[in-house]
């Protein structure tokens, strides 16, 4: 049985496929989208393209099978992971065939044929699902659930059935079950009878979402609308009669661009007959704004009109969706862009820039005045950012060769910057442009470098290895003793020649890896058969030669030879021996035995030597290893105690400066008198200590500030003797009238150094002010200044205070408070000296401190000779 076409069938899809294929109406749709909607908008969304690919097949005069294995495949995808078949009653009413069971075996279509109909209104179709459920459980489908279609006079035409899992759970599913029972009755109806062509396109547009319409365009251009259905209300906000009456009337809702060219390529698609399948935005007399989705087929009629069947759909969710996900995808890139640690740029196929992160800002600070539309323009950026290998400015040929080489294929290259950093250029090409990176690369070119040093280091001490061990074979076969060496296991490593002669021993025995039992068991072996001797003598070598005791012994070998054995333990367990034998010694002998002994001595050197510089071969080969992970770890520490440390002192500095000002006005009664006078004192202690605690956030933020290298020094050229002179004033203000006295030499006012006025300064006058604290009020504080022997210049602080040991001092300068029994109250935290300290070696000076318990400390300072002025014996550092 087929469904024959009509005249006012409605295509509502794209072009038409062979039989079982699938119209996808919603053609556009991302996955991206499909993943991003709910499991009951899935379902919707297949509803409605197996909706349309039904239509389609009926619209088309496909068979009733196709059609209905079109439904039934459309139902195993809404109710995944139940199966489905459509039953029909054969056109006698004696039986049942199964019209579609996409996956099911032949076996269940057999089964369902042997079946028999129950008479009219026997059980509303119980007794056939009892059937269906028999034969599906028999070939192992599991139990199922049976719906009728197109009852007439209480009995069904057909059943949908579902075998396995029942999913129909929810009005969604209910819903889409009733459609599906609804597309099938469609189906069976048409094949009984023919339906007039304005019933068919009603039956059709009362299930399909949307508009289904029918549109005529004459050949003098006229285009009318002769059919419409009822969804163009819903849809658009507009009558269909209105638009039967006036086409405008639906027209006039479109965007402007598309009602512009709208006409011209409707009448260009009917001339040539192609599918209509187009998007456009409208917006509805009460202002909303959708999108659609119109898909529509032509045909020619007699009179040279052009007939259009087609459906208008809302993709307006779908639209919305898919820009939300654009718009989120461009967001998610420029994230990624923007997380990458090396500088990015990128390139559409026409050379100008698409995107770029602040990471390439921060590598060519230029940019951020300059204009960069396009390739070149960042090109020149980066060369003028540049210098030659040797340094100097970039000629006009690096410009050209970059410019040149982009046409090339991909590659990548090493720029020097002008600052002295290092970038590594990774240029790539694609289909749709050119991704430029730049890596900042100069700790690694650092790196290389020590690995290099590293490396001539490493090969210089294996020259010198060598060097030894050619002397050490000329000593070992020059010397009148024998010598062996051998492991913790008493395996040979190396002898010399006179060990194998006094032993007598054959060649395999003298070869590294030989045993010290073979050697003395063979010699044990050589005598006049005294087994006892040769034990005792075995066992009286082995047990010298496994001793971790450096010993002398003498062996009497079976020949009645007398020979000397020196043994000296190593540390790595083995040991080595030097044999003379002595059997026939002379005066002379002894004489010469001494001179043996001083060689030894050498070879015993000469040995540990050897060890010594095999590991320090190794050490030098896994040097660069260490270096880079000290580094590493040595920067992160910086790092993390500059953050921690500057996070603090900016928390502490405004609390601090508010208990100042309180104290202060407290102290000056502001606002009436305290009454008591010790509450005077009181404030005047709170004062001191906030203004100690603010002196040590500054200095906090000093030591953090040159520990990450953010500290510059602004140099001028300085009279040494006024510097000093306002260090002292400052400390003077500080210290009471009855403090210790400061003197300044009269050498201060000879010199002029070049330096930071500011923390040369501040260096001074923390050493002042330390001198000061801890001296009596009897005693003396004394600056003197002198050059120094190399051309420098050297500044000595030196006091008559209580001193201390001299373990102390490390911890002074390496910023540990040292404790003594003047310290009181809020004495500071010891950050003066390392303060000083550091803000000397920027100038490239340093500082030492000597001091005697009970007799005063000396801070001194040396200053090179590059920064004494006038100095002409020094200049600047290279």
């Amino acid at each position: 049985m087929t469904v024959r076409p009509t005249r006012k069938s409605v295509v509502a899809g794209k072009p038409v496929r062979s039989s079982g294929a699938s119209l996808r109406a919603d053609s556009g749709r991302s996955s991206g989208h499909q993943q991003g909607t709910t499991d009951e908008g899935r379902r919707d969304d297949l509803m409605i393209e197996g909706q349309l690919d039904v239509i389609e097949r009926i619209a088309c005069d496909h068979s009733l099978e196709s059609v209905l294995d079109s439904v039934a495949r459309l139902a195993c995808r809404l109710f995944d992971p139940a199966r489905v078949s459509i039953e029909l009653v054969d056109d006698r009413g004696e039986g049942f065939w199964v019209a579609a069971a996409p996956g099911l075996p032949a076996a269940f279509a057999d089964d369902i044929a042997a079946l028999r109909p129950p008479p009219a209104g026997a059980g509303r179709g119980k007794g056939p699902a009892r059937c269906f459920d028999a034969a599906s459980r028999r070939n192992e489908l599991g139990g199922c659930r049976s719906w009728g279609i197109a009852e007439c006079r209480g009995a069904p035409h057909g059943y949908i059935t579902l075998h396995g899992a029942n999913p129909i759970a929810g009005p969604g599913a209910r819903r889409h079950l009733a459609a599906l029972r609804r597309l099938a009755a469609i189906a069976l109806e048409r094949a009984r009878r023919e339906q007039s062509a304005d019933e068919r396109l009603l039956s059709l547009a009362a299930t399909v979402p949307g508009v289904v319409y029918q549109r005529l365009v004459k050949p003098d251009g006229d285009i009318r609308y002769t059919y419409i259905s009822e969804g163009a209300r819903d849809l658009f906000g507009v009558e269909p009669a209105k638009i039967l009456e006036d086409p405008e009337a639906l027209f006039d809702h479109y965007a402007p661009d598309y009602r512009r060219t709208f006409r011209q390529r409707l009448l260009a698609a009917s001339k040539a007959l192609t599918l209509w399948d187009v998007e456009a935005q409208i917006v509805t007399p009460s202002g909303e704004e959708k999108w659609t989705h119109a898909i529509a087929r032509p045909s020619r009629q007699p009179d040279g009109s052009v007939l259009w069947n087609g459906v208008i759909l809302d993709a307006t969710r779908i639209k919305k969706a898919e820009m939300a996900a654009a718009a989120a995808e461009v967001r998610t890139r420029e994230q990624i862009i923007e997380s990458i640690s090396q500088g990015i740029a990128i390139f559409d196929a026409e050379d100008r820039l698409v995107t770029a992160n602040s990471r390439l800002l921060a590598l060519f600070p230029a940019l951020r005045e300059k204009s960069v539309a396009g390739y070149a323009d960042l090109v020149r950026v980066e060369v003028a950012g540049c210098v030659e290998a040797d340094g100097s400015a970039p000629g006009p040929h690096l410009l050209e060769e970059r410019l040149t080489s982009h046409a090339r294929a991909t590659g990548s290259f090493e720029r020097r910057l002008v600052d002295g950093g290092w970038i590594l250029v990774n240029e790539s090409r694609t289909e749709t442009g050119t991704i430029v990176l730049y890596t900042d690369v100069t700790d690694l070119k650092h790196r290389e470098q020590q690995l290099e040093e590293a490396k001539i280091r490493a090969e210089q001490a294996n020259v010198d290895l060598e060097k030894i061990n050619r002397r050490l074979d000329i000593a070992l076969e020059n010397m009148s003793q024998g010598l062996c060496l051998f492991d913790s296991q008493l395996r040979l490593i190396l002898c010399n020649r006179r060990h194998g002669k006094i032993f007598r021993l054959p060649p395999e025995l003298v070869a590294p890896g030989a045993t010290i039992h073979d050697q003395i068991s063979h010699v044990g072996r050589q005598g006049s058969g005294d087994e006892a001797a040769g034990t005792a003598l075995i066992e009286r070598r082995l047990k010298l030669a496994a001793s971790r005791e450096r010993g002398t012994d003498r062996l009497t070998l079976p020949d009645r030879r007398i020979i000397e054995v020196i043994h000296l333990p190593l540390p790595d367990g083995g040991a080595v021996e030097t044999f003379t034998d002595i059997s026939e010694q002379s005066s002379a002998e002894y004489a010469a035995l001494a001179d043996d002994e001083k060689l030894r001595g050498q070879v015993d050197d000469l040995l540990k030597s050897r060890v010594g510089l095999e590991g320090r071969a190794r050490d030098l080969e896994s040097s660069a290893e260490v270096l880079q992970r000290a580094r590493d770890e040595a920067r992160a520490a910086v790092d993390r105690n500059s953050v921690f440390l500057e996070a603090m002192s900016a928390s502490l500095r405004r609390p601090l400066e508010d208990i100042v000002g309180a104290a202060e006005a407290m102290t000056g009664a502001i606002y009436g008198p305290l009454g008591d006078r010790r509450y005077q004192d009181y404030a005047r202690d709170i004062r001191e200590c906030a203004t100690q605690l603010l002196a040590m956030s500054g200095d906090i933020d000093d030591l953090t500030g040159m520990a990450s290298g953010r500290i510059d020094l602004q140099e001028k050229k300085l009279d040494l003797g006024r510097v000093i002179g306002e260090c002292v004033s400052t400390v003077k203000r500080r210290t009471p009238d009855s403090g210790p006295t400061i003197t300044v030499s009269r050498a201060a006012h000879l010199f002029e150094v070049k330096g930071d006025e500011e923390k040369l300064q501040k260096a001074l006058t923390n050493l002042l002010a330390n001198a000061v604290k801890h001296t009596p009020d009897s005693g003396a504080v004394e600056i003197l200044v002198d050059a120094a022997v190399d051309g420098g210049l050297e500044i000595a602080v030196v006091d008559t205070g209580s001193g201390m040991a001299a373990e102390m001092l490390g911890h002074l300068l390496g910023g540990k408070r040292a404790v003594n029994g003047k310290a009181a109250g809020c004495n500071g935290a010891g950050l003066g000296l390392p303060v000083a300290r550091s803000m000397i070696e920027l100038h490239g000076g340093s500082l030492d401190l000597s001091s005697r318990k009970g007799k005063g400390t000396t801070a001194r300072i040396h200053l090179p000779g590059y920064r004494v002025v006038g100095n002409p014996a020094a200049g600047d550092p290279a």
